[in-house]
């Protein structure tokens, strides 16, 4: 027999103060955006709703679909198929996007890997790419050449929000994956200036193209900050993937629409007399004890 329970929960937990520099406001979401491709329908895929008019002309066969369970919708890449847009952005940058893919790993140099957003140019050149890179989302630049690598390995089969930040005076590199920050590096400096265009999903005459999906992929002239990046893959307006996600106790998180998330137990002293209370209303189900199934 089947038996199904369910459980209320009350917590309390003591009030924290955020950081001075996390409260700020942020700016809009458009500031700097130099190129937005939504792939809302097969007939705009290449349509920019940046404001700037930067729309991509589709080459090879990249398509549409609104039948992916994880999105309302999506371009569909088969490793020939790309799409060919100006160059946007070749100093400071933030490149943005979501990604689905189940590409083998396959090591070797970023001028030859899948492309994500990229501006290769043949030869010893000041360039850039985003790619994927032996199952990693990584920015490779040119001249001299460098590369700044993810942690994790996103060709996964799931739906994974990506960024890379360049600044162009320092040199400095950010990578996230799905907002956390997982490699900081220091690269070339001043602008990619070979750059003359953009290619999304694989590049002429070269390379293995990207074999996958791509959504909500987002270019700006600017660095943008972690809460900004925070904000695009989990905030208010957010295009968000269908996840199944472990709901035990120790994997509990929050984050609100500024990019903020309560602090590691002990990082903030308690203030006398603060409190929070939480009801969180939980339906133990037909799975047992480990599976819950939130119905708040």
């Amino acid at each position: 027999m089947l038996r199904t329970a369910a459980t209320c929960l009350f917590l309390a937990i003591p009030i924290w103060a955020p950081a001075a520099e996390a409260g700020a406001p942020l700016p809009g979401e458009h500031t700097g955006l130099v190129g937005w491709y939504r792939f809302v329908s097969a007939a705009t895929l290449g349509k920019d709703d940046s404001g700037q008019h930067h729309d991509a002309s589709v080459v090879d066969g990249a398509t549409w679909t609104d039948r992916d369970a994880g999105r309302r919708s999506c371009a569909v890449f088969d490793g020939k198929a790309r799409l060919s847009l100006p160059a946007v952005a070749r100093g400071d940058f933030t490149v943005a996007l979501w990604v689905k893919s189940t590409a083998p790993a396959q090591p070797g140099a970023w001028y030859n890997a899948p492309p994500l957003l990229d501006g290769d140019v043949p030869g010893d050149a000041k360039d850039f790419g985003a790619v994927l890179l032996d199952g990693r989302f990584a920015l490779g630049q040119g001249q001299p050449d460098a590369v700044t690598s993810s942690e994790s390995r996103i060709a996964d089969g799931a739906w994974r929000h990506v960024a890379a930040t360049r600044d162009a005076t320092s040199g400095e590199v950010r990578i996230y994956v799905d907002a956390r920050l997982e490699r900081t590096a220091t690269g070339p400096t001043g602008e990619r200036s070979a750059v003359t265009a953009l290619t999304i999903g694989a590049r002429p005459g070269a390379g293995d193209g990207f074999a996958g999906r791509l959504d909500d992929l987002r270019i700006y002239d600017r660095v943008l900050s972690a809460p900004e990046l925070a904000r695009l893959a989990h905030g208010p307006g957010a295009v968000r993937p269908l996840l199944v996600r472990d709901t035990r106790s120790d994997t509990w998180a929050g984050m609100d629409a500024l990019g903020r998330s309560l602090p590691e137990p002990g990082s903030v002293p308690a203030r006398s007399g603060k409190a929070v209370g939480i009801f969180y209303f939980l339906w133990i189900g037909r799975h047992g004890p480990d599976h819950v199934y939130d119905l708040s």
